[in-house]
């Protein structure tokens, strides 16, 4: 039978509903709870019983309707726990399916499917807020703009600089303020080289506010680091043509536009006087 079948039986329909929060492809940052009473265990997936409610959603063909979802977890759980101190640095996405319990082929059907934008506590829950992955259409399309400094992300695309050939791994000696890091390696190089780069530790990035000496500020603590943490810095661009130059020896690949006149005809000088 299939699922409709199976929902189509009224009484004798047992539905319930899994749910995947992903945070990366690691089998350990996916996230899997289901409404049923009971564990669920469907291929190589186990899904834990959890108190869940969701709100109703409709999808009648307006790209407008059922864009946000809220959740509404017992205050301790797994999802909730990524949240407790800051949010992670990548996006987590969360699928929501049904399944028929008496169904021996364990088919499951896509009814919804977003990111969560926000974890919230709200006494004796954790409300999780997400919306469909179509809202990223509404981002700007074109984003490049006529501007002095370079508008390329640093070890992005346009930048075209494989971050990798500029790793300097270190090892924390000591850590102050959980922001401020003690980091040999950083102090063979001059002051402020690593300004605007990144700190990484496996998967988890920090921006580099500040470099002097072995001294280097992030812009955020990190979860579980201290003295011995092994770390990976790359060092940081100002957006200027010169440091493209000099310092990566990209200045092909610059996206800035050094030459734009300082004055111009909105600016209310006589136009004759800019030519």
């Amino acid at each position: 039978m299939s699922h409709s079948e199976y929902s189509a039986t009224g009484y004798g329909s047992r539905p319930a509903e899994l749910y995947e929060f992903r945070y990366s492809d690691n089998p350990a940052d996916i996230i899997l709870f289901t409404s049923a009473d009971h564990d669920i265990t469907i291929g190589t997936d186990t899904y834990t019983s959890i108190a869940i409610e969701r709100d109703s959603f409709s999808d009648d063909g307006n790209p407008d309707d059922g864009n946000t979802l809220k959740l509404s977890l017992p205050r301790i759980n797994p999802l909730a726990d990524l949240y407790r101190i800051q949010p992670p640095e990548k996006t987590v996405t969360v699928k929501i399916r049904a399944v028929q319990l008496d169904d021996p082929a364990q088919q499951r059907l896509s009814i919804w499917s977003g990111r969560v934008v926000a974890v919230s506590w709200e006494h004796p829950t954790s409300e999780v807020a997400c919306e469909r992955i179509a809202t990223s259409l509404k981002r700007t399309g074109v984003r490049a703009r006529y501007q002095r400094h370079c508008r390329h992300c640093h070890y992005g695309p346009g930048c075209g600089l494989d971050r990798a050939t500029y790793e300097v791994p270190d090892v924390v000696s000591a850590v102050s303020n959980r922001t401020l890091l003690t980091l040999p390696a950083a102090a063979g190089h001059a002051d402020g080289y690593f300004n605007g780069g990144i700190l990484a530790i496996g998967g988890v990035m920090r921006l580099i506010i500040q470099h002097t000496g072995d001294q280097v500020k992030v812009n955020r603590p990190i979860v579980g680091l201290d003295a011995g943490t092994a770390v990976s810095l790359y060092p940081g661009c100002d957006r200027s043509a010169a440091t493209c130059k000099d310092k990566f020896n990209n200045v092909e690949n610059y996206g800035g536009f050094d030459f734009i006149p300082t004055d111009g005809p909105f600016d209310g000088n006589n136009i004759n006087s800019i030519v």
